[in-house]
């Protein structure tokens, strides 16, 4: 049994992470900054309160670890001030334990221009903000491990959706108004295709990467079923519900005025180019290595549905 440290285990990726570890039996350590966990079976983990932040009290409280996960993610907002710090300190305790690193990464520096088919290796000349920050801390990880510092592999993922997601597009706010019927608000344009990551398959990747030796220094794309536009999401949605739901889109103009007063609203606008043109991934590369398919839309959906009904509407 290997010892896996899961760091930011409450988001999306490192919460999925830690139950897709339990699912295997692997021995698991999880550090948030409450000590606490949501929506697992935490009873079968190790939790520490910890802050990588604060990266010798983390130390300290590790031993012999096999494993270790990068799933934090400040909000949009806070990025410019943490996540370079994140880094460094993610890189140093990598180094100090000799653990291997898998980092949870998106889409975001790929350059505007090629985003209707990204691969691994499409250009990250991206011009936005948040894309430039995500650019370049890949490029410490990367450097980190081109100079023999540390072992690791770089999994990045689309938006997600699916049990226990709820900061997304398609997360808690929009399954929860789905299933109460009520209108779904999309972003950008409808009928542009995009790819979603299954939150599962994202999870079952992270974990098979950074427990593949042969991997080391790379980069993967998560599996991704076929892009299809928002609508069409929308439409699969309702037929399992057995209606057809009705949705609107956000006005530009409302979200500059919801900036005003939301600092994380103010910061995606400037993503909002990734709903407004076709934004199609290639997970061509996993596949080919590992022969693994994503999950069909129509089955995570119901999927997603179940655990919100059971969770959230019982």
């Amino acid at each position: 049994m290997s010892k896996h440290v899961v760091i930011g285990a409450n988001g999306n990726a490192g919460n999925a992470i830690v139950d897709r570890l339990i699912e295997l039996g692997e021995d698991v350590i999880t550090i948030t900054r409450s000590g606490k966990l949501i929506n697992n079976k935490v009873s079968q983990v190790k939790m520490i309160k910890g802050d990588i932040n604060e990266l010798d009290t983390i130390i300290e409280q590790l031993e012999n670890v096999d494993y270790i996960y990068n799933a934090v993610n400040p909000p949009y907002h806070k990025w410019k001030k943490y996540l370079y710090n994140y880094t460094d300190n993610f890189i140093r305790l990598t180094e100090e334990t000799g653990a291997r690193l898998l980092v949870v990464d998106n889409l975001y520096m790929y350059n505007e221009d090629n985003i209707s088919n990204m691969t691994e290796t499409s250009p990250t000349t991206v011009t936005t903000r948040k894309g430039k920050i995500r650019a370049e801390i890949a490029k410490k990880y990367l450097d980190a491990n081109k100079e023999g510092r540390i072992k690791m592999v770089i999994l990045r993922g689309s938006d997600f959706y699916g049990p226990a997601v709820r900061n997304s597009v398609f997360g808690e706010r929009t399954i929860s108004g789905l299933i109460k019927r009520n209108k779904a608000m999309l972003f950008g344009k409808s009928d542009k295709k995009h790819s979603f990551t299954y939150i599962p398959d994202f999870a079952e990747a992270a974990v098979k990467l950074i427990m593949d030796t042969e991997i080391d220094g790379d980069i993967f794309h998560a599996p991704v079923a076929p892009a299809i536009t928002q609508e069409q999401m929308i439409e699969l949605f309702g037929s399992s519900l057995g209606y057809k739901p009705k949705y609107f889109i956000m006005p530009k103009l409302m979200l500059t005025f919801i900036g005003l007063f939301d600092p994380i609203v103010r910061e995606f606008k400037e993503m909002l180019y990734q709903f407004e043109n076709e934004f199609v991934v290639s997970d061509t590369k996993y596949r080919e290595k590992y022969g693994i398919h994503a999950t069909p839309l129509q089955d995570g959906i119901s999927e997603t549905l179940d655990w919100f009904k059971k969770y959230n509407h019982s």
